[in-house]
């Protein structure tokens, strides 16, 4: 009994350790866990990415606008070669906003960023370049995970995009669908600290930084992309961008009326699947014409998991 008590108190002590820890925010703890990694996974220096993408051609009636996710801050490795073949096959200029890599950062000690902050690098490029072009111009947006919150700002705002395509939008409807009760616990900011102490089992069926739920395919996500991907979430930003989520929720229904297309995974592992079909709902009671598809058998990653092939074709069939 006295060891299981001993046992009981001393768990306790740890937690409130971290807890401490995480509240003051000692960089030299989290330098140390960005500097570890997850299954093998590595970092790179994410101040030499973001830069952005601007391929324009002269004649080139179509745009694709595209507001990565905040975690995707190296979009130009992820995407550059899809987006490449886009450009030049359906003559579709391309635009990645520019990366405050100093503001926005998956590095932990960065608590500084805010979705808000990066609304305004993407208004004032997003105004300035639709400004220019002709009246046979279009623009599509796309984006993936919480770009959606500034791809929704513009529709709001602007009447130029031709049509929204919101991949793994964020939504209000939270809910950590993983199966075991540790799934459930890396929910909480503290796991995400802990698990790089934890042993290497631990970091198997999507525990890490990948929502793919082909294990062949997240393999190769790791292998291939893992290093352009951060291991460990900026829980403030996180929090941030559900404030941000909540408020712009209840104000969908104010959005001026457009062409949406909403694509997720139906296994996320994050969101609630009814946050979706509740997003488009609101859209449509605006007046807006929605179109929802729901990935079978895949993760919140839907473009690197079952469902990849399927929406790049309908994504190269929308910029025809």
């Amino acid at each position: 009994m006295k060891k299981l008590l001993k046992t009981i108190l001393t768990s306790i002590v740890i937690l409130i350790s971290l807890a401490f820890i995480y509240t003051m925010g000692f960089r030299t703890v989290f330098y140390i866990l960005n500097n570890r990694s997850i299954a093998n996974e590595h970092q790179i220096d994410f101040h030499l990415s973001g830069n952005g993408i601007s391929w324009i051609k002269e004649g080139n009636t179509q745009t694709l606008f595209f507001i990565p996710s905040s975690r995707e801050i190296a979009a130009e490795e992820l995407y550059g070669s899809w987006l490449q073949d886009v450009h030049d096959k359906y003559f579709v200029n391309i635009i990645i906003p520019p990366f405050d890599t100093e503001g926005i950062s998956p590095y932990l000690w960065e608590q500084n960023s805010s979705p808000a902050k990066r609304s305004k690098t993407i208004d004032f490029l997003y105004e300035l370049y639709s400004k220019q072009l002709g009246k046979n111009n279009s623009i599509t947006i796309l984006t993936t995970g919480d770009g959606s919150i500034q791809a929704l700002e513009l529709a709001a705002k602007y009447s130029s995009m031709d049509k929204l395509i919101l991949i793994s939008p964020v939504h209000n409807s939270l809910k950590t669908r993983g199966g075991t009760v540790f799934h459930k616990l890396t929910g909480l900011p503290l796991v995400h600290y802990v698990l790089p102490w934890l042993p290497e089992f631990f970091g198997v069926d999507r525990i890490g930084s990948f929502d793919i739920l082909n294990d062949k395919l997240n393999e190769q996500f790791g292998t291939v992309y893992g290093k352009y991907y951060p291991s460990y979430r900026n829980m403030a930003f996180d929090r941030k961008v559900k404030v941000e989520t909540d408020s712009q929720m209840e104000d969908l229904e104010k959005i001026k009326v457009n062409r949406f297309f909403i694509i997720y995974g139906d296994d996320d592992l994050s969101y609630g699947l009814e946050g979706f079909e509740r997003m488009g709902d609101l859209l449509t009671t605006g007046g807006s014409e929605v179109s929802i598809m729901r990935v079978p058998q895949s993760g919140r990653m839907v473009l690197f998991d079952n469902g990849r092939d399927r929406i790049l074709d309908l994504i190269s069939i929308l910029l025809q």
